[in-house]
């Protein structure tokens, strides 16, 4: 059957759960369950040589993965993280990228500014039908920590060049 989806447009959908053995809580214990899951779910459209756009984002779930020292407390570790991105063609030889990433492992509480952003973008020359000419520049930087310590960025040009055989 086909899906009445406008032409060039893809969209998927994904869920996956895996069972581990249980932990056992050193405070209490107990046995707890430590399964997890992950959710994610893609969205993106091109036109051949004229431009793609996407985003993608996911969701991800650990039963008691997380562990609040000071409150001797288990909870369920929640992360998450989306990407969005796209080219535009200026001409079949010419193009340029851009991508954000924003992923943060852990959305509890007492686990905060524990976020990490990603960037890149690039011009890409193909001046020969197998060569590839790319100059970019990619930038990482986290958020703040809780005790105001501040992690440097990071700034990377580079060129890549890739050649298919």
């Amino acid at each position: 059957m086909r899906l009445p989806w406008p032409n060039n447009f893809t969209i998927t959908a994904y869920y996956d759960f895996f069972e581990q053995p249980e932990i056992q809580n050193i405070f209490t214990l107990e046995s707890l369950k430590n399964n997890g899951s992950t959710f994610a779910l893609f969205v993106g459209k091109s036109v051949k040589e004229k431009f793609s756009i996407g985003v993608e984002g996911y969701l991800s779930s650990l039963s008691n993965g997380s562990k609040n020292q000071s409150d001797s407390i288990y909870e369920n570790k929640l992360g998450f993280g989306v990407s969005v991105f796209g080219t535009y063609y200026f001409n079949p030889k010419i193009a340029l990228t851009a991508r954000y990433d924003r992923f943060d492992p852990n959305t509890c509480d007492y686990s905060s500014n524990d976020g990490r952003h990603f960037g890149l973008i690039a011009l890409a020359f193909k001046p020969h039908p197998n060569v590839n000419i790319t100059p970019n520049v990619l930038y990482e930087f986290y958020d703040n920590l809780e005790n105001g310590v501040k992690v440097t960025p990071s700034i990377t040009p580079r060129i890549t060049i890739c050649f298919q055989f």
